[in-house]
């Protein structure tokens, strides 16, 4: 018995979108961490590199998303590409 293999690319393609938007907005600016004041150096220290830190983070998953984004990309492209063929040969076109 065959096996069915249902590929919604509408989901796929929303989702793709929403990875996008994820990614751009962990790119985005998240405040400068000089509008924080505090008295204690030993504070702000701290928090520079956190947020230093943070930063990266933000970035690196940012990259990761991107790549999901690629995936996601290639899978919707691969199965329009492969359904139009199926749909050209039932119709007599390929």
């Amino acid at each position: 018995m065959a096996e069915k293999i249902h590929i919604d690319l509408n989901y796929v393609r929303t989702l793709k979108s929403e990875v996008d938007g994820t990614a751009g907005r962990l790119r985005g600016d998240v405040g400068n961490v000089k509008d924080t004041i505090s008295s204690d150096s030993d504070v702000n220290d701290k928090l520079h590199d956190f947020m230093g830190k943070w930063d990266k983070r933000r970035g690196q998953v940012a990259d990761t998303l991107d790549a999901v984004a690629s995936a996601l990309q290639s899978i919707d492209e691969s199965f329009t590409k492969t359904d139009d063929k199926l749909a050209a040969q039932v119709n007599g076109d390929g």
